[in-house]
């Protein structure tokens, strides 16, 4: 079993690691109600020809390009304002989050 072999080796209580995409993210900020106001890759310049010569754990054979050579992002995102508020209508259109997901490049062989 390839996870029993990952999370034995390399995913332990000593050393976690996050194994999400930059797309896995996003689709829980929207999840949750946040609208994404800019979001920001960083990418690796070498994971083009890096996942072109390994071959990929099951879960992520279906990730584009884009996602697998991200290895970090800045995000701001809107949260919806509640119904009802009351007072200032700049303050109640929305709340500016900013969250910054970084995780290592070469945790999703």
């Amino acid at each position: 079993d390839p996870k029993a072999i990952w999370d034995r080796w390399f995913n332990h209580r000593l050393k976690n690691q996050n194994r999400w995409r930059a797309s896995h993210f996003l689709d829980a900020f929207r999840d949750v109600g946040f609208s994404q106001r800019e979001v920001r890759r960083h990418q690796d310049p070498r994971g083009a020809a890096y996942f072109q010569r390994v071959l990929l754990a099951p879960e992520f054979r279906s990730c584009d390009e884009d996602d697998l050579n991200t290895i970090g992002m800045d995000v701001v995102l809107q949260k919806p304002s509640a119904v009802g508020d009351s007072g200032n209508a700049l303050s109640n259109s929305f709340e500016l989050v900013s969250a910054k997901a970084k995780w290592a490049g070469n945790s999703n062989r």
